[in-house]
């Protein structure tokens, strides 16, 4: 049985197309996940989308801030860039770290901070503590 280039060029464009579609369902790291999170809800912040951001809360700081709390303490507009330098998970909880830019007295001022994320049935939230 002869092979002909048609031939050889479909089986490889099909044994590609299945490495392709179980490349795309591996499922991702906790730290892959809750870097995007993270990134998401830092990016509604510094849009000034603080209902957005507040979807991200853990149910337990949910019952303990309000949205008008949260965004009391978030000051929207007041966030300029916002970078995740690394994400460590160890079981259901997750410390981010970042590095977060605002403007003070003119000048663009670059901090160091850290926040925690839990995992609740299945999903990573954000657990909101007091600044």
């Amino acid at each position: 049985m002869g092979w002909s280039f048609a031939r050889i060029l479909g089986v490889v464009v099909a044994v590609a197309g299945f490495a392709g579609c179980a490349l795309q369902s591996a499922p991702k790291s906790d730290d892959a996940v809750v870097e995007a999170r993270a990134k998401e809800r830092w990016q509604a912040l510094v849009a000034g989308d603080v209902p957005k951001a507040y979807e991200f809360l853990s149910p337990g700081s949910k019952t303990v801030y309000s949205l008008d709390l949260y965004r009391n303490g978030m000051r929207p507009g007041f966030w300029k860039a916002v970078d995740i330098e690394k994400v460590e998970c160890a079981g259901d909880i997750c410390e981010v770290s970042t590095q977060m830019s605002y403007v003070y007295n003119g000048m663009t001022i670059k901090t160091p901070a850290k926040e925690s994320w839990i995992r609740e049935k299945g999903v990573w939230w954000y657990l909101h503590k007091s600044w």
